[in-house]
């Protein structure tokens, strides 16, 4: 929503991928580009300043920490109120702690970080026009209490024809009859403007203090903080890894990604009577940053609780981490969808389990075998159809057959402009039933899936004996 204001963007020597990404973004605002040049960029001051300046390594550069320092410090001094981001589409050139070190407001690799890098920009303008220009935010619907006065507008997206409408005003409660309808179509979130985001806040921290959470964080800051926990981890290991790299620089990243997976997804008690429910509560908001990877670890560990297959650990470990091999691949590749990549594209993209084994190798991660083992087979098929290496039938292991089917579940409950949210059953269900159909042609195997559909299809009372991995 936009009051009339006009801002502007500057670009600075970006790549062509993140020029196009940058230009492409619904926003109303006036783009100036200019060259890499500190001599020029000294004497021009754009007034008022650009809202937002995107500084990257397009054309011929290929600058160093200490240039970059430079280009942040310079533009910093000029243009004290701006955002100021460093953007890539290449992952050789990022290395996102020195780039915040060396006085940018954050580093962005595209298209990995592109939602992260729209809602980042979505606030940006938002603050400077004063509240002028405002976007929808997604929130966890756990967060907006029913029959209550929230002090914010709350908004339902409607993904047929991308539009939002208003559930309830700032100083009215949320109809329950609302709140119901919600649930029963299995929607996880709902959206605040982004001016009223404070009044959000504040409303949850005023419902948690009055019913004594221990922790103190409502769902959605909890997913937020998930969120960058993630993307800092990924981002160390999207870096371009250091000559003097050693097996320590190693260690600290295992230790990272085993803190997130106890933190956020293995840490808080989950057993067999409640895995269903956490499963059922997880957002599917399609534009969730980084929520693909930690719904796919997450899945992937309830799975392995309910069924009693593998380390529950290890599966979320390998979920985690299992596509990080997509950003070696061009960035045009990375967005399209599988069915429209030509023979050729695909070729190309069925690299990426064994690109993300080169990263996992490149920063000297070691991880168990049983991860690397799932990263390798996430895409193989129990007929033999799959990739990398076409491995079939028993040689195929029912952890990577878990995470596989993580992965599906991940994108399958996801609402789209011609399908609802559908809940985890809804999916196994209909995976059940093409498999059945056509039984020759099999992505899973038959006795796994039938007992995964039985687990599904009784959440609360069904105890899985254990299945050898």
């Amino acid at each position: 929503m936009n009051d009339g204001v006009r801002l502007t963007a500057m670009l600075i020597s970006l790549d062509a991928a993140s020029t196009s990404f940058i230009k492409g973004l619904p926003v109303q605002w006036d783009v100036v580009e200019r060259e890499l040049d500190l001599e020029k960029l000294m004497e021009e001051t754009l007034d008022p300043g650009p809202a937002v300046i995107f500084v990257g390594q397009g054309g011929d550069n290929d600058l160093n920490s200490s240039v970059l320092q430079e280009v942040a410090q310079l533009l910093r001094s000029t243009y004290p109120a701006s955002a100021i981001y460093y953007v890539t589409a290449t992952r050789k050139s990022l290395d996102h702690k020195a780039m915040v070190k060396n006085g940018f407001s954050d580093a962005f690799l595209l298209p990995t970080d592109a939602n992260i890098l729209r809602k980042r920009i979505e606030a940006d303008l938002t603050q400077a026009s004063k509240g002028r220009i405002v976007f929808y935010k997604a929130v966890n619907v756990v967060d907006v209490v029913p029959g209550t006065v929230l002090g914010f507008d709350v908004y339902l997206h409607l993904p047929s024809n991308n539009k939002h409408i208003r559930l309830a005003k700032a100083d009215k409660p949320l109809d329950e009859k609302w709140s119901e309808k919600l649930k029963i179509h299995k929607v996880t979130s709902v959206y605040v403007t982004t001016d009223q985001m404070k009044n959000f806040y504040e409303f949850t921290a005023q419902q948690l203090r009055r019913i004594n959470n221990g922790d103190g964080l409502s769902e959605t800051e909890k997913q937020e903080k998930r969120e960058r926990a993630i993307r800092s981890l990924l981002s160390d290991l999207y870096s371009e890894p250091a000559l003097d790299d050693s097996f320590d620089k190693g260690r600290d990243l295992l230790n990272d990604c085993q803190q997130i997976i106890k933190s956020y997804v293995c840490g808080d008690g989950t057993g067999k009577n409640s895995w269903y429910e956490k499963m059922l509560a997880i957002s599917n908001d399609p534009a969730a940053p980084y929520d693909h990877a930690a719904n796919v670890a997450t899945f992937s560990a309830l799975l392995s609780i309910g069924l009693g297959v593998g380390n529950p650990e290890e599966l979320a470990m390998a979920g985690l981490l299992h596509d990080i091999g997509l950003a070696d691949l061009p960035p045009e590749l990375q967005t399209k969808p599988v069915d429209q990549l030509t023979p050729d594209e695909l070729e190309k993209y069925k690299k990426h389990p064994d690109l993300t084994l080169n990263i996992v190798k490149q920063r000297k991660l070691i991880l168990p075998d049983t991860v690397l083992e799932i990263i390798g087979q996430h895409h193989e098929r129990y007929d033999g159809g799959g990739f990398p290496k076409g491995v079939a039938g028993p040689r195929l292991k029912h952890t990577s057959q878990l995470v596989a089917l993580a992965d599906e579940l991940s994108y399958a409950m996801r609402p789209t402009p011609d399908q609802k949210p559908r809940s985890p059953a809804e999916v196994i269900n209909a995976i059940l039933d093409k498999q059945n159909a056509n039984p020759g042609v099999a992505k899973y195997d038959p006795a796994l899936l039938s007992r995964v559909a039985k687990l599904f299809n009784k959440p609360s009372t069904e105890t899985e004996t254990e299945v050898s991995a």
